[in-house]
């Protein structure tokens, strides 16, 4: 489309392989906007999947340049850095670099940063320009950087990093189309290597030795030395005696191991040189390039927080918060509930009606009807649960969850990140199991992918209804709050909860003992939820619902339909035995007779069907 503005499109530039065409990658850590950008890049309609080989979520959108070129762009995972710690960060690290199967090498990245927290942002900003790829910097949340009295020289700072930077509002699709224009402008120039920034910051010279002698080993093996110098960083943070990199040959990573040994000789491991000089050259840079000036307003966030991760306040918060959840999941479905029982049962009155009585009326009304509608009936209250979690997620408010359910999954040895894949579970385990990739400790990883199926999961939820409806008196009030159907199901879920838990801290003590790494976690500001595109998750996990457990239960009722039908117990008009003795008695001749039995046999077939 003209003037910048991009359009979304599921159609490949490059073919289905994806492999030719312009790929854009867009990259930042998580809670910056990074989503809504590429939503707002690409529109509301992509391509989802999953990388080859793991879990991990792939989204893959097709954005209409102002030049009239089209482009793939692909959402990367959110990630803190490139050092591969978890899968999500060594899968941001291999697609950059080209070294992910169905991904080809970006073209350009879209580096999106919080304009709020701009010093943070920038760690993973300078590993990937150093990787050489050519790279725009989406200065995103600006309008909540000004808020916050944060004064920002993008120019200066352009100067400083060397890529071009662009200020955006992402949930507000400001800055946009300017963007997508700046985009354009460096793929019609195509910079060559020797044009983009190289590293611009230095560690003491034992250390740089050792970086500048891999670096030569790894142009000498690639044949490229454009990223040889990142690389070799890479590698030197990224490798230890244990871990699961994949794609590494041998003999470098027993000359990695070998030059990370040297350095620690000296006295400092390389990943804390690494880290030292890196950000003593980005605050460098932030105090030429931002200033802090006065606070616009009310600090909400932590106000708000005083009594969200409150010791005392904070988990009565949440348990009521939860409590409220499952409440209107029993009670504020009813009514929905009930029209969509109307509906159905008015649909299959309908057909009744028109169709004569038979095998296929009653096929359509109790097979295919009645399975559809014991389908979309509990639609509602699944539809309330994603909302719940959409808007906890949303607001910032799981973050200080995450941080208060700590205290209670460290003591059974779960490591805190282990919280946000077991409440996901709560709407269904393969997106809980999937969540976990970002616990960077093998063994913690699996213990939460093995306790996330004990969560209650919102195919659970239909059951626990209508148990609950059969066994108890549901509408009692308790307390001119609650029911008492809304505090049974409160009670499933929270036994859901101490049955994972009971079962890591089994793990944790016996096949899979090992030290509980340290728990760090970033705080996101507080705000409002988007309506939009929580309306959007809705919907694509109703339709998730109805297309995968949906087809299940309909294709099981039919089943149970046709179970239940045949074979019939009908009034023949003949007796049929009877003509099959006199049949076998009075014809010799046995074709005849079989001839005679088989027309008997289909004639009886035919009547106990119709």
């Amino acid at each position: 489309m003209a003037n910048g503005t991009a359009k979304a499109s599921d159609a490949s530039p490059g073919g289905e392989d994806g492999r030719a065409g312009i790929w854009i990658a867009i990259v930042g850590n998580p809670n910056t906007g990074k989503t809504a950008l590429f939503n707002a890049i690409t529109g509301l309609r992509q391509k989802v999947g999953n990388y080859p080989g793991v879990t991990v979520e792939r989204k893959v959108g097709t954005v209409t340049l102002p030049s009239g070129r089209r482009a793939r762009c692909i959402d990367l995972p959110g990630c803190y850095s490139l050092v591969a710690r978890s899968l999500d960060e060594q899968i941001a690290h291999d697609v950059i670099t080209g070294h992910m199967d169905g991904s080809p090498a970006p073209d350009l990245i879209v580096l999106v940063l919080d304009a709020s927290n701009l010093q943070r942002n920038l760690f993973l900003a300078t590993q990937v320009i150093e990787m050489g790829t050519p790279c725009v910097i989406a200065l995103n949340m600006i309008d909540v950087a000004e808020r916050g009295g944060v004064e920002i020289d993008c120019r200066r700072l352009s100067r400083e990093l060397g890529v071009p930077i662009v200020s955006t509002v992402a949930v507000r699709e400001q800055g946009i189309a300017r963007l997508v224009e700046t985009v354009d402008g460096m793929l019609v120039e195509r910079a060559r290597p020797d044009q983009t920034p190289g590293r611009r910051w230095r560690m003491n010279d034992a250390v740089e030795r050792q970086v500048a002698r891999l670096a030569e080993e790894l142009a000498r093996h690639d044949g490229v030395d454009t990223r040889a110098d990142a690389e070799a960083i890479w590698l030197l943070s990224s490798v230890r005696a244990t871990d699961d990199l994949a794609g590494i040959n041998p003999h470098l990573r027993s000359q990695v191991v070998d030059i990370q040994s040297a350095i620690e000789a000296s006295g400092l491991p390389f990943r804390v040189a690494e880290i030292q000089a890196r950000y003593e050259w980005i605050e460098a840079v932030t105090r030429s390039s931002v200033r802090q000036g006065e606070r616009r307003g009310v600090d909400w966030t932590r106000r708000l927080d005083a009594l969200f991760t409150h010791r005392l306040f904070g988990p009565l918060v949440f348990f009521a918060v939860m409590a409220c959840i499952f409440q209107a999941i029993f009670t504020w479905a009813d009514p929905a509930i009930g029209a969509i029982e109307n509906a159905f049962a008015a649909l299959a009155a309908a057909v009744r009606a028109v169709l004569p009585e038979g095998p296929l009326r009653s096929l359509i009304t109790d097979g295919v009807i009645a399975g559809a509608g014991n389908v979309v009936v509990f639609l509602p209250q699944i539809l309330i649960l994603f909302l719940a979690i959409n808007v906890l997620e949303d607001s910032g408010y799981m973050a200080r969850a995450a941080y208060m359910m700590d205290r209670i999954m460290g003591r059974v040895g779960l490591h805190g990140r282990a919280f946000i894949p077991l409440l996901s579970s709560f709407a269904c385990a393969i997106p809980g199991v999937m969540a976990a990739r970002t616990i960077e400790s093998p063994r913690d990883r699996l213990v939460t992918i093995l306790v996330a199926p004990l969560m209650s999961c919102s195919a659970r939820l239909p059951v626990y209804a209508m148990v609950i409806a059969a066994l108890f008196e549901a509408d009692r009030s308790v307390a001119g709050v609650f029911t008492v159907g809304g505090l049974i199901l409160f009670c499933m879920y929270v036994f859901s909860i101490a049955a994972a838990i009971t079962t890591a801290f089994v793990l944790k003590q016996t096949i899979l003992k090992g030290p509980r790494p340290p728990f760090v976690l970033e705080m996101p500001p507080y705000k409002r939820p988007r309506l939009r595109i929580v309306l959007r998750n809705m919907w694509e996990r109703a339709a998730l619902f109805l297309s995968r457990a949906g087809t299940v239960i309909v294709a099981v009722t039919i089943l149970l339909w046709g179970l239940l039908s045949y074979p019939r117990d009908v009034r023949l008009s003949r007796d049929y035995d009877a003509e099959r003795s006199r049949i076998e008695a009075a014809i010799a001749a046995p074709e005849a007779r079989e001839h005679a039995l088989r027309a008997l046999a289909s004639a009886e077939a035919g009547e106990r069907l119709r």
